[in-house]
């Protein structure tokens, strides 16, 4: 028992709960303590605490509800008017019941309205003309909703009844800022050129096109470009000694040679097939293959070189395999799509 209540007499509590009929919120007044502390009290005390309404003996002043919660026989005259368009809040007047109740009758008979139908009392087709003109006038569905008092949604309810186009964030930024979208931004080979095979930054392509990264990141998104992750982008950038967690060599010879392969070869050979898998086709998720195994070549060139070894000779074993014409042969790489490479190439098994 806590120290606030320590001092209650419990027998007189019970008393004026179970008895004087006192509220907890009464009590908790009465007693200088707050509510939660009151009904813990009684709870840790065995009072049986009564549920939210009247209680006989006592009466709470509290209208009387006179709403039905049944429709009854008005159950055509409710399909009458709900396919008629009318709210929802119209039809339990009309009714004299709770518009849960015709919530739950909707439901229940499995009527549905059009999802881009507006009820007629909301839909005022005479300010259209109005807000396609001040749309096309270059207007943001913000600023127009403020000049006609309406909402951002219902501007853009009235724009799609009307067939009209909405503009994406991208051209709304531009719009905004009186500006003309670039023509790199709407060509998918420019943006795969300089994002996939030149590798450079959202940053860089943004300072390029002079526009902000969030607009460029967009773009990528909606030509479904994957984007890199905060890892991938850093390949090629931190390599060695440039890395701020560089200790001396401890990183991987294989992991040096792939990050070395995907800086300087993958991107010529992409460009090379024309950025297409050169088994169906596809565009999208494309991989560079090693016809002669990648791991295969390496191992090949240590054996020549054995007597080097990777723990302390890595940087000039490092630098024989990327001068090794085996390592630098373009002809013993192709582009495959993820599934070609995976499934057909390497037969592995999809998961069911």
């Amino acid at each position: 028992m806590g120290k606030k209540t320590e001092n209650i007499d419990i027998l007189l509590f019970k008393k004026q709960y179970e008895e004087e009929l006192l509220t907890l919120p009464q009590l908790s007044k009465l007693y200088n303590i707050s509510y939660s502390t009151a009904r813990r009290f009684a709870i840790e005390n065995g009072i049986n605490l009564r549920h939210k309404g009247n209680v006989e003996g006592k009466e709470y002043h509290r209208e009387p509800k006179n709403k039905q919660h049944i429709i009854g026989d008005n159950e055509e005259h409710l399909i009458v008017m709900f396919n008629n368009l009318e709210p929802i809040s119209n039809i339990a007047i009309k009714l004299g019941v709770s518009r849960k109740a015709v919530d739950r009758k909707v439901k229940e008979l499995g009527l549905i309205r059009p999802k881009s139908m507006m009820s007629r009392s909301q839909y005022d087709n005479s300010i259209d003309k109005k807000i396609i003109q001040m749309y096309e006038n270059g207007k943001s569905t913000t600023e127009i909703s403020k000049e006609v008092n309406l909402t951002h949604k219902t501007i853009l309810s009235h724009l799609k009844h009307n067939g009209i186009k909405i503009r994406s964030l991208s051209e709304s930024h531009f719009n905004y800022n009186n500006k003309e979208i670039p023509k790199e931004l709407l060509d998918y080979d420019i943006l795969y050129d300089l994002y996939v095979t030149q590798r450079m930054s959202k940053k860089k392509i943004s300072e390029l096109l002079n526009v902000s990264p969030n607009v460029v990141n967009r773009v990528l998104k909606n030509f479904n470009i994957k984007i890199r992750d905060a890892s991938e982008s850093k390949i090629g950038l931190m390599v060695g000694n440039k890395h701020p967690n560089w200790k001396g060599g401890i990183t991987s010879l294989y992991a040096l040679l792939r990050e070395y392969f995907a800086v300087h070869q993958q991107k010529l050979i992409l460009k090379r097939d024309n950025f297409t898998c050169q088994m169906c086709g596809s565009k999208n998720n494309l991989h560079v293959h090693h016809i002669v195994p990648f791991k295969e070549i390496i191992d090949t060139i240590l054996h020549e070189n054995e007597e080097l070894t990777i723990e302390s000779n890595k940087e000039e074993l490092f630098k024989i395999i990327i001068n090794d014409k085996r390592m630098n042969d373009l002809d013993n790489l192709i582009t495959y799509c993820r599934d070609c490479h995976l499934f057909e190439v390497h037969g592995y098994q999809k998961n069911i």
